[in-house]
């Protein structure tokens, strides 16, 4: 596996294939402690919404501080082209927002039941600004 092109941000852990319910990006989970003592995965405190990809992708491109507070990064979301997108997104609604937004494109890994990183979805070959989620 390829190391991803932008840091990690933590979108969700997905265990699954597409349709299970860990493939949804929704809000705030907690990360292992040895992934969060890394500091190389940011993780929005969405706590009140369904929008952890939202968040996420915001943070990947436009990377302010603070940026695991939503407050942070709600300011940025006009940014981005986010229509025809119902939250929480399911993985494979991930070429939604790469149509609406056609500069960037979205990797997205999952954790296994051994705490090991996988590829969900890493389908772009055009070089594009990545936004990589976990």
């Amino acid at each position: 596996m390829q190391p991803p092109t932008a840091p990690l941000n933590a979108g969700t852990t997905a265990n699954e294939v597409e349709n299970q319910p860990s493939t949804n990006g929704s809000s705030y989970i907690r990360l292992p402690a040895h992934i969060e003592a890394k500091n190389a995965v940011t993780n929005p405190q969405n706590f009140s919404d369904e929008r952890c990809l939202q968040y996420a992708f915001i943070t990947s491109v436009v990377c302010p501080e603070k940026a695991h507070r939503v407050s942070v990064l709600r300011k940025y979301s006009h940014l981005f082209n986010w229509e025809g997108l119902n939250f929480s997104v399911k993985v494979r609604d991930l070429g939604i927002l790469e149509k609406n937004n056609p500069d960037y494109s979205v990797k997205v890994y999952g954790l296994n039941q051994w705490e090991k990183i996988y590829p969900i979805r890493v389908e772009r070959a055009i070089p594009r600004r990545m936004c990589t989620c976990f």
